[in-house]
């Protein structure tokens, strides 16, 4: 019984311990229309501050929490003057 009960014991800490850590997020963002990677896009975890900027390549990493929702992007594209 003592055995039994100190691997619970083991075993609901391993649990807690794994859904608390933080998770990195990578990947590229590319345009629907053509399929070109997009730099300058804002990614942002949703409900944490601050946020990062895609590379030159569309490239990003991001860590999120395990609580996070989800994540944002956002680009503003300006017009061409004709």
């Amino acid at each position: 019984m003592k055995k039994l009960l100190q691997s619970l014991f083991v075993l609901m800490f391993v649990a807690i311990t794994a859904m608390a850590q933080d998770r990195t997020i990578t990947g590229t963002v590319t345009s629907q229309s053509d399929g070109l990677p997009l730099p300058g896009v804002s990614v942002r975890v949703k409900g944490a501050p601050g946020g990062i900027v895609t590379s030159g390549n569309g490239k990003y990493t991001v860590t999120v929490s395990s609580k996070a929702t989800g994540i944002e992007f956002s680009f503003l594209v300006t017009p061409l003057k004709q």
